[in-house]
């Protein structure tokens, strides 16, 4: 006879559907209760109208009427039983709850239980999915010798209830042994020991299984996880990084190049940009050098503007795998501003009275005049200052006094092409701007049209007019960037080049060759070799307020800026009243959903670029924009003698520029019959020259 008893442990609940089991809890008072005068007591929650238990030993409950939630139950001798709650005529009908005890003698006092045999447990598990992965989630990885934290992990899903009985191994060697009991299915995770992280010391690849036993596996259908140590020195190989940490960067003027610091000499690294955490990898790239500059393309695409990013290094085995991950570093890309810091322009009538009211204006706001200048088309005065007062308020008051025609922000535009940073530059004679030459027939057009006797306006960078392509063309330069000269720049000549490059047998050809060009520099290269530029409202004025007094026919603007710039409109308003055309870029920003300024002008022509079926930046853009035009991977000039392949608005711009050269008759004025409900490129060319020498690309 048992002298007395103790509760030895209880199943998980395995949850069958209704709500009112969610909560079923087993207690038993006391702790070590005897046989014959502390029985076990049965805890529960339900919204069941009939409760049945059965106790698993012959006996049953239903509906006991002590307390509607409590039942208690002697167990005549020791041993393992299966205890079944069932509810009826609730959310479900039938609703059970299984729970298991093992009740056995104790030696007495508060001695540990002796958890009874395997043999005394109905064993009915089955394995359904067994799957070994390392930390990367994966069953196979790289690591460096004498990692001293590697472990590796098991999913397992399984039915019935049970003893697991199982062990890790090796390379054939058991590293631990593992007993789990199981109860009413479910799923278990079981990972290597904390104690024993598995083997690095040997190079080569080692291969761990979970033996099952319990119940047992064919050992052949057993899954494998491979882990590969490479001849790396732990020690040695992870990467120190060096700089950007915590960095913020200018998307404008700043290269992002990443640094590391690393004693060995590894065959490779991997570095990888990540946006916020849980989110996919945003970029990556391989490198044999301890450092890697961001490309241009990779970072406007990638990189937004006030958001932060992370980056690692991996270090990469001679199999290109990597063995070992830096720390995280972070970057951030500062936001964007569109005005130049602290800096205004005032406007007053370029008058005798003018020029009194912005003296007096000067005097009493103590501006600090950088420049002043005369818009001679309407016949005004500029005056660009600096002050450290608040903008708003300060623009307000400016507004207020009587005479002041206007007060605004210098606002910042920015150019709309990127080139391919890596592509092969090449001298080879081009006769066609090459992503166009599928679909304009440039000799039967020149036949007819050149631009011949067309005066048109480039505003842009500066222009290399000693390119090859460019050398014989007719280009007159003025420089409009303040305490600057005129200078040579990428995004300038590319524009020229889409215009006005001469067929000359040695790179490309130009939509309008013959064209007198008048390149007006008022935007400026921000980076040596890249075509990233600013341009200024001040600096906009001046450049525009040439172009309309010289008479020009056409003004391309491949560059914008999200606000609408007042003094910029007035000259814009006032050369289409003489029948000027002025063509600007949509915009380049993917998730953009309002065209650029100059290009949301009324007065403005705007252009979109349109690809076969692929708009840019976006549809949304391209349905607003009253021209399309090709934007991607054309081939043209730059600077240096050199041709390059660009992207972006800034070119789709130049094109329709340069189609609408073609159509201008010389010294006409008029407005043309544009054609702008002409929604493919093809179709609104052909129109506009008159001939069918564009064919729509497949």
């Amino acid at each position: 006879m048992f002298n007395n008893t103790r509760l030895m442990g209880f199943a998980l609940l395995l949850w069958c559907g209704s709500q009112a089991w969610a909560n079923v809890v087993f207690t038993q008072t006391p702790p070590n209760p005897s046989l014959t005068d502390t029985p076990l007591t049965f805890v529960w929650i339900d919204d069941c109208e009939i409760i049945t238990i059965d106790f698993g030993d012959g006996i049953t409950a239903t509906n006991p009427q002590t307390d509607p939630n409590i039942i208690t139950h002697v167990y005549e001798i020791p041993g393992v039983y299966h205890v079944i709650l069932t509810g009826e005529t609730c959310d479900t009908i039938g609703t059970q709850n299984f729970m298991t005890v093992f009740i056995e003698e104790s030696g007495g006092g508060d001695e540990d239980p002796i958890i009874p045999p395997p043999s005394q447990i109905q064993s009915s598990i089955e394995i359904e999915r067994l799957q070994l992965y390392f930390d990367n989630r994966q069953p196979n990885l790289t690591v460096p010798r004498n990692k001293t934290d590697l472990k590796a992990h098991a999913s397992i899903r399984y039915s019935g209830s049970g003893l697991l009985q199982a062990y890790w191994e090796v390379d054939g060697r058991v590293i631990e042994r593992i007993e789990r009991h199981l109860l009413s299915g479910g799923s278990l995770e079981l990972s290597t020991p904390e104690y024993l992280p598995l083997p690095t010391f040997i190079s080569g690849p080692h291969r761990l299984r979970l033996v099952v036993t319990r119940p047992a596996i064919n050992p052949n259908k057993l899954p494998e996880a491979v882990y590969f140590v490479s001849e790396l020195d732990v020690q040695s190989a992870k990467p120190e990084l060096l700089t950007p940490l915590d960095s913020k960067f200018n998307s404008d003027s700043d290269s992002i190049e990443f640094r590391w610091h690393n004693p060995a000499t590894p065959p490779g690294y991997l570095l990888e940009i990540f946006g916020h955490p849980g989110t996919p990898r945003l970029f990556s790239a391989y490198t044999s050098k301890p450092y890697y500059r961001f490309p241009a393309l990779a970072q406007a695409q990638f990189l937004r503007d006030g958001e932060t990013y992370r980056w690692q290094v991996s270090v990469l085995d001679a199999s290109g795998k990597p063995v070992v991950t830096s720390e995280q570093g972070n970057i951030t890309l500062l936001k964007r501003s569109w005005t130049v810091d602290r800096q205004f322009l005032l406007i007053v009538d370029d008058s005798m009275l003018g020029s009194s009211i912005k003296q007096k204006v000067i005097r009493e706001f103590q501006l600090d005049v950088i420049e002043e200048f005369k818009l001679v088309s309407l016949a005004r005065i500029v005056v660009v200052f600096q002050s450290d007062r608040e903008g708003t308020q300060l623009l307000n008051e400016l507004r207020q006094q009587q005479g002041v025609i206007g007060a605004q922000p210098d606002y910042i535009y920015r150019t709309s092409a990127a080139t391919h940073q890596d592509s092969a530059v090449t001298q080879e004679p081009l006769q066609d701007l090459v992503s166009l030459s599928n679909q304009v027939d440039f000799n039967e057009l020149h036949k007819k049209l050149d631009g011949y006797g067309s005066r048109i306006a480039i505003i842009d960078t500066g222009v290399e007019t000693t390119h090859p392509d460019l050398i014989e063309a007719n280009i007159e330069t003025a420089n409009f960037i303040h305490d600057e000269t005129y200078r040579a720049e990428i995004h300038g000549t590319a524009m020229t080049g889409i215009i006005a490059a001469q067929p000359n047998q040695v790179g490309i050809v130009g939509l309008a060759p013959r064209a007198d060009i008048l390149a007006l520099r008022a935007c400026r290269q921000l980076q040596n070799k890249r075509p990233k530029a600013e341009c200024y409202s001040s600096s906009l004025a001046k450049a525009v307020d040439r172009a309309i007094n010289s008479q020009v026919q056409l003004t391309n603007f491949s560059f914008g800026t999200p606000s609408f710039d007042t003094l910029l409109g007035d000259l814009i308003a006032h050369g289409r009243g003489l029948g000027m055309l002025f063509v600007a870029a949509a915009g380049n920003e993917p998730d953009q959903d309002q065209l650029s300024f100059p290009a949301s002008h009324p007065a403005v022509l705007s252009v979109a670029g349109q690809d076969g079926a692929v708009y840019f930046p976006n549809k949304v853009l391209a349905i607003q924009a009253d021209m399309l035009a090709p934007a991607e991977q054309i081939f043209t000039t730059v600077i240096d003698s050199r041709h390059n392949f660009i992207n972006g608005t800034s070119i789709s711009s130049a094109i329709a520029s340069g189609v609408l050269t073609l159509a201008l008759p010389p010294g006409n004025h008029e407005r043309l019959e544009l054609g702008t409900d002409r929604k493919s490129f093809c179709d609104w060319f052909n129109h506009l020259v008159g001939m069918p020498t564009c064919k729509q690309a497949q």
